[in-house]
């Protein structure tokens, strides 16, 4: 295989994306259209792909916020979406089945996960459903427990990624007694 070359989302993938997230999902779990494209105008620093030539083989998508429950359905069109929010949530990881297992999933999640860190997240929020929990588990995400949503009658589950502190937040050196003087 190629080499796998991960990089911000551009304008001109939308087709590609769609096309990939139709092949990747359920057609009731496919985000329509409008829904990508939106995260590629508003978010752009929230979605990746994955190349393999010049095809488009992986992508992931996220949003911030303030929420530490995810439920919201309206999250998923970036209804509250708020860029510098606490917590990033991934929407969608999706790899065409034809390169799955080629590590494609863990380098764009790597990715998300180095992003959000540079962005001083708190931490990365996901649901999934029971079969990806061990996956999540393996990249180093904790288990939330389940979700409240039923959204297309499945049982989901929360998982969460715990990112360091930025260094500013954890320094001692800046206190305000030295801001007195």
């Amino acid at each position: 295989m190629s080499e796998i070359r991960i990089r911000r989302v551009e304008r001109r993938d939308l087709q590609a994306c769609v096309a990939l997230e139709e092949r990747c999902y359920q057609p009731m779990e496919v985000a329509p259209p409008d829904f990508i494209e939106r995260r590629i105008e508003v978010y752009p620093d929230g979605f990746y792909v994955a190349e393999v030539g010049s095809e488009i083989v992986g992508m992931i998508n996220c949003g911030a916020t303030h929420k530490d429950d995810i439920t919201d359905e309206e999250l998923k069109y970036l209804i509250g979406h708020v860029r510098n929010g606490k917590n990033g949530i991934v929407f969608s990881l999706a790899v065409d089945p034809r390169y799955r297992g080629n590590g494609i999933a863990r380098k764009l999640m790597e990715k998300m996960i180095e992003v959000s860190g540079r962005k001083e997240k708190q931490k990365i929020i996901l649901l999934c459903k029971d079969d990806l929990v061990d996956f999540y588990t393996a990249l180093g995400f904790s288990y939330g427990g389940p979700s409240s949503s039923d959204f297309g009658g499945y049982v989901w589950h929360q998982m969460q990624y715990e990112l360091p502190a930025p260094a500013w937040a954890v320094t001692s050196h800046h206190n305000s007694v030295s801001l007195s003087l």
